[in-house]
């Protein structure tokens, strides 16, 4: 997928496939879902949606479906239950697991720190 891309530049993106979008119709390009995932993967499924005015499930899904192949998923700030505090598990298919606390970090330091730890264990 690439470096993380930023909010701002997905919805510009999306705005403009929008605008040429009446002349050639047709469905969401791939290169505009996976720039959707990314954003997906450092501010969540539920806020890129709505920025990016797309369906939260498709997008949700279409997350998923990456995160198969790739092994990552969403962190969500909302679904933690201490704030500033983190558990991050990552395991690949194998069964290789690693289980990292962090404290006093934000959801994307996390994030970027997951990204890291997991792209080492491949």
């Amino acid at each position: 997928m690439g470096a993380e891309i930023r909010i701002e530049d997905a919805e510009r993106a999306f705005r403009s496939w929008r605008q040429g979008r009446r002349a050639s119709g047709g469905r969401i390009p791939e290169e505009l879902w996976e720039q959707a995932a990314s954003v997906a993967s450092v501010h969540g499924v539920t806020k890129t949606a709505e920025r990016l005015r797309l369906n939260g499930t498709r997008l949700k899904e279409r997350c998923e479906r990456e995160a198969r192949g790739r092994g990552f998923v969403e962190l969500a700030a909302s679904e933690l239950p201490h704030p500033g505090e983190f558990v991050v598990e990552l395991e690949d298919a194998a069964g290789f697991r690693l289980r990292v606390v962090l404290r006093g970090v934000s959801i994307a330091t996390v994030t970027a720190a997951a990204k890291e730890l997991w792209s080492m264990t491949r």
